[in-house]
C-alpha cells in the first residue's frame, strides 16, 4: 500500500509517451481473451468486444499476417477501409501500421499504429516502420506489450510508481538505442545519390574498415550488427575524407549521446527509489524534463509551489514563485558557465549540469528531514534489544497506522468519488481504528500455540504431502439421516466423489438445499476432525442445521447459509495449502474453517453504519463498534456453550482456549472498517521478515493473528473472485440487499447511503463493481498470492477478468443510455 498513481494519469502519461515515440495519432489492439475478442481504442479509452460477424470480416483480410512482422498499409488500400467497418471508426486515417504477436500474458493481439497528418514526421514513425529491416522488432513489441499491460492492468490495480516509471525509462532507452538505426539509415539516404552504396548485416568488428583500395566499409555499434559499404570512395581523396571525417565525427557524438543517456537513465531510477528526496531536473531553458516524486504538500505550501499534471513541462517561473528559490537561478549566469557548480540551501541544493563545458541545466533536490528521521528510526528500533518485542510491535503498528490513513487519503484525492462508492464503508475512522490495538495484544495460549507443534503433526504432514488430492475412504459412513435427512449413505460418498470441493473453483449454486448442510459436514468429516477432536456426530449434525437455520431465517439474498459454506470452503482451501502448514496448528486451522462457516450468522441483512444511524439494539449493546461482527462472534459462542450444538466438548483446557479466540478475532477481522489496517500490517510484516532473518513470519507475536486473520476476511470475497458469471451472480445478491436497505433508509428517514441508489441501473452497478474490485478485493488476493509464493495466481487472473467484464457492461450500457 504505496503511493499510487490513479488511473487517468498513468494511461494519459503512456498514451502521450507512446505516441510521441511514434508520431502515430491513434493507437488500437485487439486482444482475444477467453475465446473472445476485444477492441480497445486509445480515442474513446474503452475495451469493448467484436461481435462474431466482425471477427469473421476481420480475420478473412488479416489472418495471413505473420506473427513478429510490422505491416504497413496506406490510406487508399483496401485494409484500412474494412478495419474502419469492423472496428467502427470514425476517423480517415493517412497510413497504418500493424503488427500480429502472442503478447506476455500468452493472448493473440493485433496492435494498429494510426498516422492522419501524412507527413507531420516521418523520422518518427520510421521506428515502427522500418523495425523488420533493422530487426528491432523486439523493441516495438516492448513498447506495445507495455502499453497493453498498461492499460488492463490499469484498470484492475494501482501501479506502484516505482515500477511504473522503470519500464517507462526502460522503453525511451531502447528507443534511443535503436534510433542508431535510423541514424544509419539517414547516412544511407544522404550518401546514396552520390556513391555505389550497399548495406551489411555481418559484423566484421571494425567500425570502419577499408575494404579495398577503391571502397570503405562503415560499420555501427548496435546489438544487431549494420553496416555501410561505400564503393568508389577514396581516403586519399580531399572530398571524400571530408565526408569519412564527418561520419567518424558523427558516429562519435551520438555514442557520447547515447552513454550520456545511460548514464541518465540510472540516475533517474536512484532517485525514484528515495522516498525522503524530490528532484526537479530542467533543461538548459528552465523546462522541466523530469520529477521523481509526488510533491509533498508541507513543501508546496511552505514554497508556494504550483505544479499541475495538465502541464507537461512548465518553466522553472510557473513551478516556484517564492524569492527565496528564485534568486539563486539566473539562466542568463549559467549559460556562461563553463564547469559543474553547487549551491545549498538550508531545504534545497541546485547542482548546474556542465558537460564538456558546455551547460546543459540545472537540478534541484529538496529532501524532507522528518521523514528520513523517522524511517531511519523504525529501522533502529527493530535492533534495539533492550526494548521488548511487544513495545517494538506497538510503535511499528502506530507507524503503520499513520500511513494507512496517508494511503487512504491519497486515494481520497486521487478518486474523488470513492467518498460515495461502495469503498467507502471500508474506510475506518481514525477513532475505529485505534480500537484495532486491542486485537493485536500478545495472547499467551495462541503463543503457546505457535511455538509448540501441532498436537496432530502426523495428520498434518499427511495433508501437507497430499495437498488436496485426497482419496475418499471406501468405508461406509455410518447412517445419520437424524440431523441432516439422509436417506442413504450414497449422498456423502458422492461428495468424496466431487473433487471441485477441493478446488477454488466450488460453486455452491450447483448444490441442491438438502445437499448444503451435508457439504459442511463433508468438510469437517474430511479433515478428519470429528475423530481427532471427539466429536459427537449428531451434535455436529445439530450444530449444522441450527447455523443454517439462523442465517436463513431472514432469508437475505447475500448474507445467508451459501455465502457461509462459501467462505468457510474458501478458508479450508486456503489453509490446506502446503504454505499455510508451516504457521498454523491443526486447532487453528479448525477455528479458522468454523470461523468462515459463521462469519456472518444471523446477519441483519444491512450494513454497521444502518446499524448505528438506526440506533439498533445491536449498535446500542456494543456501543457502535463492529456491531455485526460482534453479533456473529456472540451468536456463535452462545451456540457452543449449548450442550445441543457444543461441537468442542472433547477439547482440552488449552485448546479451547486457542480456537474461542482464534474464532473471535476472525470474526472481528471480517468488519470492512478493519480492510486498510490489516492489510497494511500482514504486507509490512510479510516485508519484514524477507528483510531480516531474525525475524521470520510466524515466530512473532500477533504473526498467525495477522494469517489467519487475512485468510478468513479475503475469503470473505471468495464468491466475488470466481469466475465471472459466478462473480456476477454474487454481486446481483448482495446489490438486492443494498437496494433493500436504500429503501428502508429512505422509508426510516435514516442518512440514505449514496452508493446504494439506482442499483438496479446497470451501469451504476457496474461502475461500483469496477472501483470495488480494483481498490479492495484484487489487493486483498494479490497480497495473498504474493504470500502463497504465486498458487493463487488463477484467482487474481479471475479477479482482473471480472475488472474487464464489468467494464464493458458499464461502457456498452452507457452507451445505449445516450443512444435513448
Amino acid at each position: 500500500m504505496q503511493e499510487e498513481l490513479s488511473y487517468n494519469n498513468l494511461v494519459n502519461v503512456v498514451k502521450s509517451l507512446i505516441k510521441e515515440l511514434t508520431d502515430s495519432d491513434d493507437i488500437y489492439f485487439l486482444i482475444k481473451r477467453n475465446e473472445e475478442w476485444d477492441f480497445y481504442s486509445t480515442e474513446k479509452d474503452s475495451i469493448k468486444q467484436i461481435e462474431k460477424d466482425k471477427q469473421q470480416v476481420f480475420f478473412l483480410n488479416f489472418s495471413h499476417l505473420k506473427p513478429n512482422i510490422v505491416y504497413n498499409y496506406q490510406n487508399n488500400e483496401n485494409q484500412t477501409k474494412i478495419l474502419e467497418q469492423v472496428l467502427d471508426l470514425n476517423s480517415q486515417f493517412t497510413e497504418l501500421s500493424i503488427i500480429r504477436f502472442i503478447n506476455q500474458n500468452k493472448q493473440e493481439t493485433f496492435f494498429f499504429f494510426y498516422w492522419n497528418k501524412p507527413e507531420r514526421n516521418k523520422l518518427f514513425r520510421r521506428f515502427i516502420n522500418e523495425a523488420n529491416e533493422y530487426r528491432f522488432k523486439d523493441e516495438v513489441l516492448s513498447l506495445t506489450n507495455f502499453l497493453i499491460d498498461v492499460i488492463l492492468q490499469a484498470r484492475v490495480q494501482y501501479f506502484n510508481p516505482v515500477q511504473f516509471a522503470d519500464q517507462i525509462l526502460d522503453i525511451v532507452l531502447s528507443f534511443v538505442e535503436s534510433s542508431q538505426y535510423i541514424l544509419f539509415d539517414e547516412i544511407f539516404r544522404a550518401l546514396n545519390p552520390h556513391f555505389q552504396i550497399k548495406k551489411d548485416y555481418i559484423s566484421s568488428g571494425d567500425e570502419i574498415q577499408q575494404v579495398q583500395m577503391n571502397s570503405v566499409r562503415i560499420e555501427m555499434k548496435c546489438r544487431n550488427p549494420i553496416a555501410l559499404i561505400l564503393e568508389e570512395f577514396y581516403l586519399n581523396r580531399q572530398d571524400h575524407q571530408y565526408i569519412y571525417t564527418e561520419i567518424f565525427n558523427l558516429k562519435s557524438k551520438y555514442q557520447r549521446h547515447l552513454r550520456l543517456c545511460h548514464e541518465k537513465i540510472a540516475y533517474y531510477k536512484y532517485f525514484l527509489r528515495s522516498t525522503d528526496t524530490i528532484l526537479f531536473d530542467f533543461d538548459k531553458n528552465g523546462r522541466l524534463v523530469f520529477l521523481n516524486h509526488y510533491i509533498w504538500e508541507t513543501l508546496k505550501q511552505k514554497y508556494n509551489i504550483q505544479f499541475s499534471l495538465d502541464k507537461r513541462t512548465p518553466h522553472y517561473k510557473e513551478l516556484f514563485t517564492d524569492e527565496r528559490i528564485l534568486k539563486y537561478i539566473d539562466l542568463d549566469e549559467f549559460m556562461m558557465k563553463k564547469k559543474n557548480e553547487y549551491i545549498q540551501n538550508e531545504d534545497f541544493e541546485i547542482f548546474l549540469k556542465v558537460v564538456d563545458q558546455v551547460y546543459k541545466g540545472f537540478v534541484i533536490i529538496f529532501h524532507l528531514q522528518e521523514g528520513s528521521r523517522m524511517t531511519d528510526y523504525i529501522k533502529n528500533l527493530k535492533n534495539e534489544e533492550s526494548l521488548e518485542d511487544e513495545i517494538k510491535q506497538s510503535i511499528q503498528r502506530s507507524y503503520n497506522k499513520h500511513q494507512t490513513f496517508k494511503f487512504i487519503s491519497q486515494l481520497q484525492k486521487s478518486n474523488p468519488n470513492v467518498k460515495n462508492s461502495y469503498i467507502s464503508l471500508f474506510i475506518p475512522e481514525e477513532q475505529s481504528l485505534d480500537n484495532q490495538e486491542q486485537y493485536y495484544q500478545s495472547n499467551n495460549s495462541l503463543q503457546s500455540c505457535k511455538t509448540r507443534k501441532p498436537r496432530l503433526s502426523i495428520q498434518m504432514l499427511g495433508k501437507t504431502i497430499k495437498a488436496f488430492h485426497y482419496q475418499a475412504s471406501k468405508l461406509r459412513i455410518k447412517s445419520i439421516e437424524s440431523a441432516l435427512e439422509i436417506e442413504e449413505d450414497d449422498d456423502l460418498d458422492t461428495l468424496y466423489e466431487d473433487k471441485t470441493i477441493d478446488k477454488f473453483e466450488f460453486n455452491i449454486f450447483s448444490y441442491k438445499d438438502n445437499m448444503k448442510a451435508k457439504l459442511v459436514y463433508h468438510i469437517i468429516k474430511k479433515n478428519e476432525w470429528i475423530d481427532n477432536y471427539d466429536i459427537n456426530e449428531d451434535v455436529l449434525m445439530k450444530f449444522i442445521k441450527e447455523v443454517e437455520r439462523k442465517y436463513n431465517k431472514r432469508k437475505n439474498p447475500f448474507h445467508n447459509f451459501d455465502h457461509g459454506i462459501t467462505v468457510m470452503h474458501s478458508c479450508n482451501f486456503l489453509c490446506s495449502l502446503p504454505k499455510a502448514h508451516e504457521y498454523i496448528s491443526e486447532i487453528v486451522y479448525f477455528a479458522t474453517v468454523i470461523s468462515g462457516l459463521c462469519h456472518d450468522i444471523s446477519h441483519t441483512g444491512r450494513t454497521n453504519q444502518f446499524e448505528i444511524n438506526s440506533k439498533s439494539k445491536l449498535a446500542t449493546r456494543y456501543l457502535d463498534k463492529s456491531p455485526l461482527e460482534n453479533h456473529h462472534a456472540a451468536v456463535t459462542l452462545r451456540l457452543l456453550n449449548q450442550d445441543n450444538y457444543n461441537i468442542l466438548s472433547g477439547l482440552n483446557v488449552e485448546d479451547l482456549s486457542i480456537f474461542r479466540q482464534t474464532l473471535v478475532e476472525n470474526i472481528l477481522f471480517t468488519d470492512i472498517k478493519q480492510h486498510f489496517g490489516l492489510i497494511k500490517d500482514f504486507e509490512q510484516r510479510v516485508k519484514e521478515s524477507k528483510d531480516n532473518q531474525d525475524r521470520m513470519f510466524g515466530q512473532m507475536d500477533g504473526d498467525v493473528k495477522l494469517f489467519t486473520g487475512m485468510i478468513v476476511h479475503t475469503s470473505d470475497f471468495s464468491g466475488a473472485a470466481k469466475v465471472f458469471e459466478l462473480s456476477k451472480a454474487w454481486t446481483e445478491k448482495v446489490n438486492m440487499e443494498f437496494k433493500a436497505q436504500f429503501d428502508e433508509e429512505g422509508t426510516r428517514k435514516i442518512t440514505q447511503t449514496p452508493f446504494m441508489k439506482d442499483l438496479d441501473k446497470q451501469e451504476i452497478m457496474a461502475k461500483n463493481e469496477m472501483g470495488f474490485f480494483k481498490v479492495i478485493v484484487r489487493p486483498l488476493w494479490a497480497s495473498l498470492n504474493e504470500f502463497y509464493d504465486k498458487q493463487l495466481q488463477n484467482v487474481i487472473d479471475n479477479v482482473e477478468n471480472t475488472i474487464i467484464n464489468w467494464e464493458k457492461i458499464y461502457h456498452t450500457q452507457n452507451k445505449q443510455e445516450k443512444q435513448d
